[in-house]
């Protein structure tokens, strides 16, 4: 039951306070009084605490669908998430928040989820919604604008040419009056698969699943235009091998140079639009390839052995070692589709003119279509 009073500490103590403590701490305490509630509200709280998180955490999602949240690199701690994911998609994290969309009615059923705070919101259905299967190329990109403290979802419709922009603050979409790149032009070269899609630093992005490619798409998430960067060397010629990450808030390659049989990070210059391979390291034997970066230190690594297995590898990139001491009997490597490595936050998903309250992350308050993503 929220109460009226405090500890009696001064303000600028608990503010701070509170700000050092986990996610599902702060969750639970907003129920200590009303102060903490108060507190805990607040839109420059919510910033400030997702700034300190240094922190990342492991989203591992199945080919089964279902979902797994562990917080150190070795695996050793798996959270409880109740969410499987079959039957649907899911495209982020940004801030903390993932899209869930369902595969065969694109624009029609689409979900925001934070899964550190179990708030789920059904977003309205896009004027461009496929309602019956049909065979349509399409991609999405879910980011925040950071000059209008907005999250937006960027739904492209490749043989129509055409793209739409959904603003949560507005909670509507809209078309798009800035041009699809002519590279984009009646090909269903993107994908909104967490291995060729990525959110971060105000930019979305795709890699091409066409070997050929040679250039990166990205939309700003601010100014609400594409603009393509062409790919370093190692990326075009090694495609079956690349693994989209960050590193350090900034948008990152891992890729195996055949050539000087090492695996290199390469990092792009937002501004600049250049890219830098920051890191090399030798690769134990040619099973080995990378899943992504954990807390720009960790380079985790999937390594096939005998009869089809596989088991996880970490390399140490400030020791230059590799680490092999990771828990798989929580999780199968084999069953791992891909790794999603993000920061949670306290971010409720709210926005609009109405008054609106985020669901909890339960059956009863998901709509049919996603029903069956939790259990």
């Amino acid at each position: 039951m929220v109460g009226s009073g405090h500890s009696g500490l001064p303000e600028d103590v608990v503010f701070e306070i509170l700000l050092k403590l986990p996610v599902t701490s702060i969750c639970r305490f907003k129920c200590v009084c009303r102060y903490w509630y108060d507190v805990i509200k607040r839109h420059v709280f919510k910033e400030q605490h997702y700034a300190l998180q240094q922190n990342s955490t492991l989203l591992a999602v199945e080919y089964s669908g279902a979902a797994n949240i562990f917080s150190d690199k070795f695996l050793r701690t798996k959270e409880n998430l109740r969410m499987s994911l079959w039957g649907s998609c899911i495209t982020g994290p940004c801030r903390g928040l993932f899209l869930l969309h369902t595969v065969i009615t694109p624009g029609a059923n689409l979900g925001l989820l934070n899964p550190a705070t179990s708030a789920f919101r059904l977003l309205p259905r896009s004027p461009c919604a496929v309602i019956h299967y049909s065979f349509e190329f399409y991609a999405y990109g879910l980011g925040w604008d950071s000059t209008r403290n907005d999250y937006k979802v960027v739904f492209i419709l490749f043989k129509r040419q055409i793209a739409l922009v959904y603003s949560l603050n507005n909670d509507s979409w809209r078309f798009l009056d800035s041009p699809l790149p002519l590279e984009l032009s009646g090909r269903s070269c993107l994908t909104t698969y967490p291995q060729h899609n990525i959110y971060t630093n105000g930019f979305c992005y795709w890699l091409p699943y066409a070997k050929n490619a040679s250039l990166l798409f990205c939309f700003n998430m601010a100014q609400e235009n594409f603009v393509t960067i062409a790919l370093p060397p190692i990326v075009i010629n090694n495609r079956d091998t690349i693994v989209i990450s960050t590193y350090y808030d900034s948008l990152a390659f891992l890729a195996w140079n055949e050539e000087r049989e090492v695996i290199e990070v390469w990092v792009l210059q937002q501004e600049q639009h250049y890219w830098t391979k920051v890191y090399n390291f030798g690769q134990i034997d040619p099973t080995v390839c990378p899943i992504g970066i954990w807390n720009n230190t960790y380079v985790l690594l999937r390594k096939c052995v005998s009869r089809g297995s596989k088991k996880l590898l970490a390399y140490d990139m400030k020791n230059d070692r590799y680490e092999e001491k990771i828990n798989t009997h929580i999780l199968d490597p084999r069953k791992v589709m891909c790794f999603l490595n993000y920061k949670k936050s306290l971010f409720l998903i709210q926005g609009g003119s109405k008054n609106w309250t985020p669901s909890v992350l339960s059956s009863n308050h998901i709509p049919h279509f996603f029903r069956h993503t939790l259990y």
